[in-house]
């Protein structure tokens, strides 16, 4: 079994993945945070002593979006492993909501091209640098 800090990495290892799906390859949390004005010192004091907090509050941000909720937003925190740190099949997901895998895969696909919207990824960089404040408080 992991420990908690294990999950945490794990977790962050996750939004990192998830992140690069949706900005890009070469995108991960530091350069979105590095972009909107934190420095790396900032952010390695909140990977070390919030990290925990910080990937909570993206849980509730990713919940608070309007019009990305209705449960398939939810297939894709299972997806990516951002709850849990554990990535989980599409076809194990599949499983409990009765679907097909390849349903799961178009789902979370279609969640994807959502927040690949420059709009939307503008608002979750800023949403996200928002929590980065908010820890340094």
């Amino acid at each position: 079994m992991y420990s908690e800090d294990d999950i945490l990495v794990r977790r962050f290892d996750a939004l990192n993945t998830w992140l690069g799906d949706v900005y890009g390859v070469e995108t991960d949390l530091n350069s979105l945070l590095i972009n909107m004005g934190l420095n790396s010192v900032d952010i390695d004091y909140i990977k070390q002593e919030h990290l925990g907090s910080f990937l909570q509050a993206v849980m509730e941000l990713l919940d608070s979006y309007p019009d990305l909720r209705y449960g398939r937003n939810q297939i894709m925190i299972e997806c990516y492993g951002l709850l849990d740190g554990n990535p989980k099949n599409p076809y194990a997901i599949a499983h409990n909501y009765g679907v097909c895998g390849q349903r799961i895969t178009q789902l979370v696909h279609q969640r994807l091209n959502l927040y690949h919207d420059p709009q939307r990824q503008t608002q979750l960089q800023y949403d996200l640098a928002e929590i980065a404040w908010w820890l340094l408080q």
